[in-house]
C-alpha cells in the first residue's frame, strides 16, 4: 500500500472480510470445475488438508524477496470494535457469517515491505472440491450487485469501489477483482484480490496489485498436484 492511511484502510477491509473473498469479481472456470451436467473431473485427492499441512504450503519471505518481512495476521481481540459495512446487505450478512471459516482446513500469513509499504496477505482454505467450489460460488454471487459500499471503523470511513478484472488462467477456477479505497485521511488506494481453486485447496491473495499479480503463480505452484 502506498501510505499509512492506505494500510489502515486495508486492515479495516481485512477485519470485515475475516478470511472471506471480496465482492463483484470476475470468474473463470477451468476443466476441473463441475460442468452443466454436474460431472466433476478434478483429480481425486483426500477430502481436505489439515491446518498444519496448509501452513507448510504458504508463501515464505524467500519467495517474495529479502525486502519483505512476515507478520502475524491481525485478528480483533474479544470486545474490540470492528469495522462495519453500509450499503450492501449481502456483504453485511456474509461479513457476519464468515462463510469460509467453517471449512475443514485453513491457514494464513501476511507480508509487509518496509521500504515500499507494499502488503500481501495469503489465505489457504481446504475442503472437498465440490464443497469448496460451491462455497466460493455462493460467496461471489452474493456480491454481484455490490459494486460500491461504505466501510466504517472506529477510526476510518472508507468508500469502496469494486471493479471486475480478468482472472488468471490458473487452477480449476479463478476469480479476481480490484478495489479502490477512498477515505478522508489519505489519497485513494488500490487493493487487488485473486482467488484460485486447485482441487481441494483455494489460494487467496489480497494486497498491493502488482505484488498480487507477481506472486499468485508462485502461490499456486506450491500446492500439491495429483
Amino acid at each position: 500500500m502506498g501510505c499509512s492511511g492506505g494500510r489502515a484502510a486495508g486492515r479495516a477491509v481485512a477485519a470485515v472480510m475475516g478470511g472471506s473473498l471480496l465482492a463483484g469479481c470476475a470468474t473463470r472456470a477451468g476443466a476441473g470445475q463441475a460442468g452443466p451436467t454436474g460431472t466433476q473431473v478434478t483429480p481425486a485427492r483426500p477430502p481436505a488438508l489439515s491446518d498444519t499441512r496448509l501452513r507448510a504450503l504458504l508463501l515464505t519471505a524467500g519467495d517474495l524477496g529479502e525486502d519483505h518481512a512476515r507478520q502475524a495476521v491481525p485478528s480483533p481481540s474479544p470486545g474490540e470494535p470492528t469495522a462495519s459495512v453500509k450499503g450492501c446487505r449481502s456483504l453485511e450478512r456474509w461479513a457476519r457469517e464468515r462463510p469460509l471459516k467453517d471449512l475443514a482446513g485453513e491457514a494464513a500469513t501476511r507480508f509487509v515491505s518496509p521500504s515500499t509499504r507494499h502488503e500481501l496477505t495469503e489465505e489457504l482454505h481446504s475442503d472437498r472440491p465440490a464443497a469448496l467450489s460451491a462455497r466460493l460460488r455462493e460467496f461471489f454471487d452474493a456480491y454481484t450487485g455490490c459494486r460500491r459500499y461504505t466501510l466504517t471503523s472506529p477510526s476510518l470511513t472508507i468508500d469502496m469501489t469494486v471493479s471486475q478484472v480478468p482472472a488468471p488462467r490458473l487452477g480449476d477456477e479463478s476469480r479476481a477483482c480490484l478495489e479502490q479505497l477512498t477515505s478522508f485521511t489519505g489519497p485513494n488506494d488500490f487493493t487487488k484480490t485473486v482467488a484460485v481453486r486447485e482441487g481441494n485447496i483455494t489460494v487467496l491473495l489480497r494486497g498491493t496489485p502488482a505484488l498480487v499479480d507477481r506472486e499468485i503463480g508462485t502461490a499456486v505452484a506450491r500446492l500439491p498436484t495429483g
